[in-house]
């Protein structure tokens, strides 16, 4: 992958920028904003620039100002060094310089008026400025939770689904989708709506189960009846083949006939043909042949056919009941995004995820182009930070806006630090960017981390053909340089201390049944271990024996 260089780096198109931890990336922001403002003469509130959270909104706001104000001051004749380019610097010299200055003056007076956004702000503004184009109210109120009203909606839903539901349904429902249940599904899909449901809901035909339900209660009645009568003939006949050796010892041993009785006895009696019976394959004509020695010496007893067809029927019915909760959770997002929606439209309110479905619907509907070209209009550039923390639907907004000729898209962001999947952010949105913009580069150099934990990240990632899994070309490792300075470096007790370092858990700490470590179990240790090394390291900093350069190491130079 190239190395983008800011002063090459294009203004026009669509671009992907990875970006790797501390190579500059907000410095590379706030220097194509600054291009932008001199070579293309935007005014800022016509430079979108959008972040993932408003902490991160309100710092880049900052570097943009602090940036816009140093170039003025270098230009100004002011010290140039950290201000700006030295090449952008050299381009506005002569009779460039008093219009830079003006563009400059101009940005920063009105900088109040800067378009740096959240993406959910972002969505807000322009549903506000534009409801006629987008079809939604002005005066909608925002709200930023949505639970309460979500989990009416579906108390509603299992209402109606279960009060005058079939037996079976709301003994079988109600046991497995409590309301809470049911809130936690839908609302992974109302707050993510462009997530795909799998698998598809399958056609359920409920009269059809009725039927087998009912086939399988006077089967069991049956069953019941034949072991009432015949239980020490039944139970003869599998302690004469077990004695015999006439069936494998592996399943059929000779003290297991009377506790297998007596757990088929506790079955019957509750009357429950649905509940937990692991003993009953032991009662099947079909294991009695699989673990007969001689099949043809397998007892022709009605009851262990009987048990077969029993076992089979309750087989099948838990797939339908399977096919019944796959089918009742599609019936459950497909009711909770409707009517969530009516009752919030009803209310006049709106929350964050609704701001980008009525975006994204937006542009994406019938008079979705003349939006997106008005918006265009509105912002000729836009740089989107984080971008690897967006999902798909905002980045089928993005591209819809501002993927086209004439305009300046840059993604910027970085694979490797995708950390909000919990909230949608997906991987495979930044590997559609990957394919579908017209360039990519990657900054080349770390100027945050020592030159010796540079060359150790890159020595155990760059040692392997494709190390993150995905495809290499879409999400690879490349490499970065150090920067040109040598960092103080760490010593601990008189020795320089490895840059990088690998603790591993011991084996021994696994449970012996499992031959495993519990996650809580590890991070007890982990936790421990590393605040144990924190304590070791401060002591010996105020010894005098941990030093960074001849510096004594304190709390406060210590990152977890």
């Amino acid at each position: 992958m190239k190395r983008f260089e800011i002063m090459k780096g294009p203004l026009e198109g669509a671009h992907l920028l990875e970006a790797s931890a501390g190579t500059g990336k907000t410095y590379t922001i706030a220097d194509l904003y600054l291009r932008l403002i001199l070579e293309k003469d935007l005014t800022v509130d016509r430079v979108l620039v959008v972040t993932f959270t408003n902490a991160a909104t309100g710092e880049l706001r900052e570097r943009l100002r602090s940036r816009l104000k140093g170039a003025f001051q270098a230009l100004s004749g002011g010290p140039i060094e950290d201000a700006m380019p030295r090449e952008l610097y050299e381009k506005f010299q002569g009779a460039e310089r008093e219009a830079a200055l003006v563009r400059l003056r101009r940005a920063i007076n009105f900088f109040d008026a800067a378009a740096v956004y959240t993406i959910h702000g972002f969505c807000r503004r322009m549903l506000l400025e534009n409801a006629f184009e987008s079809g939604h109210l002005f005066d909608t109120d925002l709200v930023s939770d949505q639970s309460a009203l979500l989990a009416e909606v579906v108390e509603d839903f299992w209402r109606r689904r279960f009060y005058e539901a079939r037996p079976w349904i709301y003994r079988y429902g109600c046991d497995r989708l409590v309301p809470e249940a049911l809130a936690g599904i839908a609302a992974v899909f109302v707050e993510n709506p462009s997530l795909r449901v799998v698998p598809p809901p399958g056609e359920l035909d409920e009269e059809a189960l009725d039927k087998r339900i009912a086939g399988l209660f006077a089967l069991f009645e049956e069953i019941g009846l034949l072991w009432k009568g015949q239980k020490n003939e039944i139970n003869g006949l599998i302690a004469a083949m077990t004695e015999k050796k006439l069936l494998k010892g592996t399943s059929y041993k000779e003290g297991d006939v009377d506790r297998r009785a007596a757990a088929m006895e506790i079955f019957l009696e509750k009357g429950d043909p649905a509940g937990d019976f692991d003993q009953l394959k032991f009662y099947t004509r079909s294991k009695l042949m699989r673990e007969a020695r001689v099949p043809e010496d397998v007892s022709h007893h009605l009851f262990f056919q009987m048990c077969e067809n029993f076992s089979q029927l309750r087989e099948r019915l838990k797939t339908d009941f399977n096919d019944f909760l796959i089918n009742l959770k599609h019936q459950l997002i497909n009711y909770a995004a409707a009517e969530l929606a009516e009752r919030k439209r009803a209310k006049n309110v709106r929350s964050f995820s609704d701001m980008l479905v009525n975006l994204h619907s937006a542009l994406h509907g019938p008079g979705g182009e003349a939006l997106a070209a008005a918006l265009r209009s509105s912002f000729p550039a836009a740089l989107i930070d984080e971008f690897q923390d967006t999902d798909t639907l905002q980045y089928e907004i993005f591209t819809r806006i501002f993927n086209r000729s004439g305009g300046l898209l840059y993604l910027i962001g970085d694979p490797k630090q995708a950390i909000y999947r919990f909230r949608g952010a997906d991987i495979y949105a930044y590997m559609a960017a990957a394919r579908g913009t017209g360039s990519r580069a990657t900054l080349g150099r770390n100027w945050r981390s020592s030159p010796d934990l540079v060359r150790a990240v890159n020595t155990v990632f760059g040692r392997g053909k494709n190390p993150f899994v995905f495809d290499e070309n879409l999400i690879g490792f490349p490499e970065v340089e150090p920067a040109p300075r040598e960092a103080p470096a760490f010593s601990c007790d008189g020795l320089d201390s490895a840059p990088l370092q690998l603790w591993y858990l011991s084996a021994s700490l696994a449970t012996a049944k499992t031959g495993r470590l519990a996650v809580g179990q590890a991070e007890s240790l982990i936790a421990g271990a590393t605040a144990g090394e924190i304590a070791r390291m401060l002591a010996l900093g105020r010894e005098g024996k941990a030093l960074i350069g001849d510096k004594p190491l304190a709390a406060g130079d210590i990152a977890v």
